[in-house]
Parts: C-alpha cells; sequence; structure tokens
C-alpha cells in the first residue's frame, strides 16, 4: 500500500473553507471546523480508520487531544462503527459460498472481534459471574 505524499501547507490551506482557519494557542493556524468534524465522524461509522482518513488531503491530526468536542463526537462514531461491522457480518454471512466459505470465516471472526471491542456492552462477550461464598452467623443470647 503507498501512502499519498503529505500536501503542502498551502495545498492544505486551499481546500479548507475560510472560517476553519483559525489560530490556535500556539500561533499556528487550525483547520478544525464542523464540518470537518462531520466528515470523519461519517467516515469513521462507515468503516474507514481515523490513520486512513487522515491520510486524506486537508484533514487534520492530534485533534483528539485539542478538541473535547470532537473527542465526544469521535468516541460516538466509533460505537456506530460497530453496527457497521454488524451490518458488514450481515452481508458476508448473506454473500458466502462454498467456494468463499474460508475467507468469509477470516473476516467474521475480524468482524465480530472489531465490533466486540468497539461497543462491548452490545456486541462483547457475556461475562456472568458466580458468587460460590457462604457466611455463617451466630447469634449468642446471655441473660
Amino acid at each position: 500500500m503507498t501512502r499519498k505524499p503529505s500536501p503542502s501547507k498551502k495545498a492544505r490551506s486551499k481546500a479548507l473553507p475560510a472560517k476553519a482557519k483559525a489560530v490556535s494557542a500556539a500561533g499556528r493556524p487550525s483547520t478544525y471546523s464542523e464540518a470537518i468534524v462531520e466528515h470523519i465522524c461519517a467516515e469513521l461509522i462507515n468503516g474507514r480508520s481515523l490513520r486512513q482518513i487522515c491520510i486524506d488531503e486537508g484533514m487534520p491530526v492530534r485533534w483528539l487531544e485539542r478538541y473535547d468536542d470532537f473527542a465526544a463526537k469521535y468516541a460516538r462514531a466509533r460505537e456506530l462503527q460497530a453496527d457497521f461491522m454488524d451490518d458488514k457480518i450481515l452481508e458476508l454471512a448473506d454473500n458466502c459460498t462454498a467456494a468463499t466459505a474460508r475467507a468469509d470465516r477470516v473476516k467474521l471472526a475480524a468482524y465480530q472481534w472489531r465490533a466486540s471491542k468497539l461497543k462491548p456492552k452490545k456486541y462483547g462477550d457475556k461475562v456472568e459471574l458466580e458468587h460460590g461464598c457462604t457466611v455463617g452467623v451466630k447469634f449468642i443470647i446471655e441473660g
């Protein structure tokens, strides 16, 4: 897989809307905008990784540490990505043939594992705990 060359600062600034060019506390231009946040979240939900998205021209890096709003939306998009993995599992099962069964089994396991990590309450393994301890109580009545 080849990596796209990083666009120059000038090329990145042309690709972004004018109101996205704000100055951060450090004095560097920031490309943070709601439009870019929505684009990133939509791409995450559709199964792309943050690394893949950040390779695209004009996409940021290190917003998770800088913007709490983005971090919250990112976390929600990751949860929704688990539902996308579930859809991929169903699609894979529906389209499975005898010729593709072995490869599909590997993909199925990967999608299931990924969904269980992204949204463990819904797709994770259920853990049941048994409590096997007994407690004895002795009453002493003094008269």
